[in-house]
């Protein structure tokens, strides 16, 4: 379970000192250690360039974010990281020139906290820097930030394991494909449908032959905007069960929303299909979690490595960003908040733009923005919620011009929803409005 937030530190913590052997001539310097209380652990260089500065800077709002506003500081940073990345976890150790002073020794990982230097594999310890700071007020000072460090190195690595085992569990679904013949699948599909059409609906067939000949290629499945009328199942090929398990979760817990969604979807001109937009963004997260790219942006895992989680796990930015999620709730059910909110950002991007069914590409293309964006907001200021994302300025995207026709997305019939109010639940859904 997610270590509660009653155990974690409620403020920044800041402790002065002089980091020691600095340079060619092993000169000391005054210096800051801090272990902010979203995890972050800076080392602070007090040099008479950046005194000043870093006086101004804090009185500007430096802890104001969370205390990581790198540029605000400037160039005073002399090692930064994730405090569960350090290396070991922090000492105390007599130094050598004088037995009767100690020294904190802090062990951080190369590349840091530089989003853009991060990589696929774990560094090795060699790659990494020692930082020695003698601290201002002793040995009570040593024992107080010793014990702050190590505390939040566990108390982070813990979190970070249980994201892990949740996130690569889920991931492992996609590899599940959907069985027709499985009572466990066809229940789960049919679910889906109950929760948006209603407990008195009828789900329709699983297959062609059990459909009858009469059946029309505009009933059935496509309702919620699958693409095959009779064979839903076709459309999870990429992400097996688990795009099942997303649209399960977002219809149990945003059902009017959903509602309004697949009706609108039903017209093909105006909209976009519930079900596959969703198998989309499932599939765009994935790629996101997959992604050791230099910006939380791009993929750079590719062709059939691209569908497993290598052997040193989870590395990307958007993965570090969850395990640091501060509600229980939002921290237990991660990916699936993500979905939801992506299909938050989808809606008012497709509001904002008077999108119709041949932009769908160029839209999903701006929710990838969205996130991008968002990923590098939180790796510079975390907030420890989701809910930034949930209410993201999506003025700041702008979408990309159109290339060509894009392939079709899905055929599902086209019939006169009512557009105008899925335009109302796109506003609604950042409130919470139009769930059950």
């Amino acid at each position: 379970s997610v270590v509660k937030m009653e155990s974690e530190q409620t403020a920044d913590l800041h402790w002065p000192g002089k980091q020691l052997a600095v340079g060619l001539f092993g000169r000391h310097r005054r210096c800051t250690v801090t272990l902010f209380k979203s995890g972050v652990l800076r080392v602070t260089v007090d040099s008479d360039q950046h005194a000043e500065e870093k006086k101004g800077a804090m009185k500007k709002g430096w802890d104001v974010v969370s205390g990581v506003n790198s540029a605000a500081v400037g160039q005073g940073v002399e090692a930064e990281c994730w405090v569960e990345e350090m290396t070991s976890e922090a000492e105390i150790k007599k130094r050598k020139s004088k037995p009767h002073l100690n020294a904190v020794h802090l062990s951080f990982p190369a590349g840091m906290r530089d989003i853009k230097s991060r990589s696929a594999k774990r560094q090795s310890v060699e790659d990494g820097k020692e930082v020695r700071v003698q601290l201002d007020n002793g040995f009570d000072a040593e024992e107080e930030c010793l014990m702050a460090i190590n505390s939040a190195f566990m108390r982070m690595a813990h979190n970070r394991v249980n994201a892990h085992k949740r996130i690569t569990a889920l991931l492992e679904m996609r590899h599940t494909r959907f069985n027709p013949e499985e009572a466990d699948n066809v229940e789960q599909i049919r679910l889906l449908w109950h929760l948006i059409k209603g407990d008195a609906s009828c789900p329709p067939p699983l297959s062609r032959d059990e459909a009858g000949e009469g059946a029309g290629e505009e009933e059935g499945w496509s309702a919620l905007g699958f693409q095959q009328a009779y064979s839903p199942h076709a459309d999870f090929r990429g992400t097996g069960l688990l795009s099942l398990h997303c649209l399960i979760h977002y219809a149990r817990h945003h059902s009017g929303v959903v509602a309004s969604l697949v009706d609108a979807g039903r017209e093909r001109r105006l909209s976009y299909p519930f079900a596959a937009a969703g198998i989309n963004i499932v599939n765009m997260l994935v790629q996101l979690l997959l992604d050791t790219g230099n910006d939380g942006g791009g993929v750079a895992l590719t062709g059939p490595k691209a569908a497993d989680v290598g052997q040193d796990g989870l590395r990307s930015p958007l993965f570090v960003i969850l395990t640091r999620l501060e509600e229980e709730e939002e921290a237990q059910h991660a990916f699936e908040t993500l979905v939801c909110h992506a299909f938050v950002l989808l809606e008012q991007l497709w509001v904002r733009h008077t999108a119709t069914y041949m932009m769908f590409n160029r839209v999903l293309h701006g929710v990838r923005e969205c996130f991008r964006l968002f990923i590098a907001q939180e790796w510079e200021a975390p907030s420890r919620s989701l809910l930034p994302l949930r209410d993201f300025d999506i003025s700041r995207v702008t979408l990309p011009p159109p290339i060509g026709p894009p392939p079709p997305l899905s055929q599902p019939p086209a019939t006169s929803p009512a557009r105008e109010r899925v335009e109302a639940v796109a506003e609604g859904a950042r409130g919470g409005e139009g769930t059950s």
